[in-house]
């Protein structure tokens, strides 16, 4: 406990700032005695914002402490110098305030969108195939942003987008669509998959196109070339997308095969599974079994594209459930699979 007499104000022993968004930034800083905190900020040297604010600290709404980390409102700009102190108060009232400090936030760059793969492999499809992926764009900045749009356009080429009959866009880490389905009606598309705005956080988003074939697709045409661009703004709302001249970037075109018949097999092969399949995987086993869960415990026809996310580990979760496998954690593993051939067997 302090003496009363105690005259000595508190030593300021260390400070610094933490991550200087162009929104907020955290001032950090440690005392040599147990003190209640205040800064002061503001672009110039007059401050003219202070938090915690005397009047709440008069009502009690303080704790005492030897290390102190604030975080600060700023005004959504690049670039911009702020000048902040620190203010430090014991228990017997004795006062410290730092010498003035400044800071600068960082300058946005340009977003980068590049496809993945760079040159993704030939695909062949066949007419009325659902689910085909066609590319995944990846989006990265040094800044928080938003996304507004994400326009995807078909390259309209001989039988190219007619082979289409519609499109969606999913957030590739998640396995959610974002916005709607579109239909593509003859004429090539220039559209946003996005009905809403969605945070880049932590500054990257991977974005998947998936489509649906055709039932009337030409047999030997290629399908299309995507193209894909970006709409985002700063935390300022300054443009910094890089299509603001219409730099897109370039996807690839698949191939329509003829329609075969397929022999007849026994059910017991029609879902056998090779490998354990888990959050992550991706690949045509993948799309095989989310047709699988489709009949069994409902999911969405419409989100088989072939990569493992959340919600195909809830489904898979649900037909673990659904046939007493223990334990059911989503993981599709040997115990599952070799469910999935006996139940096919003596179907």
């Amino acid at each position: 406990m302090l003496a009363a007499g105690d005259t000595t104000p508190p030593a300021i022993t260390s400070f610094s700032v933490h991550n200087p968004l162009l929104s907020e930034a955290i001032i950090v800083w440690s005392n040599n005695e147990p003190t209640v905190g205040q800064v002061e900020w503001g672009t110039t040297s007059s401050y003219g914002n202070k938090f915690p604010t005397d009047s709440s600290i008069a009502l009690g709404n303080f704790s005492f402490s030897t290390d102190h980390s604030i975080g600060i409102t700023l005004n959504k700009t690049q670039n911009t110098t702020y000048h902040y102190r620190m203010i430090s108060k014991d228990a017997t009232g004795n006062k410290a305030t730092s010498s003035d400090q400044t800071f600068t936030t960082m300058t946005c760059s340009p977003v980068n969108v590049s496809i993945s793969p760079s040159t993704p492999p030939q695909q062949n499809v066949s007419p009325g195939q659902s689910g085909v992926p066609l590319a995944v764009f990846n989006l990265t900045d040094n800044c928080y942003l938003t996304l507004q749009s994400f326009a995807v356009s078909l390259l309209p080429m001989p039988n190219g987008y007619q082979n289409i009959s519609s499109l969606r866009l999913y957030n590739n880490t998640t396995g959610l669509q974002l916005g709607s389905t579109i239909a593509i009606s003859g004429a090539a598309p220039n559209f946003t998959g996005l009905s809403t705005s969605t945070s880049i956080s932590p500054r990257s988003l991977s974005l998947k196109v998936v489509a649906d074939i055709s039932p009337s697709a030409v047999a030997g045409t290629a399908v299309y070339a995507v193209f894909g661009g970006s709409s985002e703004v700063d935390e300022g709302g300054t443009f910094v997308g890089n299509n603001a001249s219409g730099n897109l970037v370039s996807g690839h075109a698949l191939t329509v095969t003829a329609p075969t018949s397929t022999p007849a097999t026994t059910s017991s092969t029609s879902f056998d599974f090779n490998r354990d399949l888990y959050l992550g995987s991706r690949g045509n086993d993948v799309q095989k079994l989310q047709a699988l869960l489709v009949n069994e415990v409902g999911y969405s026809a419409n989100l088989i594209t072939g990569y493992f996310g959340q919600l195909t580990r809830s489904a898979v979760q649900k037909l673990q459930e659904k046939y007493g496998i223990i334990p059911a954690l989503g993981y599709f593993g040997q115990l599952t699979r070799q469910k999935i051939q006996d139940l096919q067997f003596w179907r």
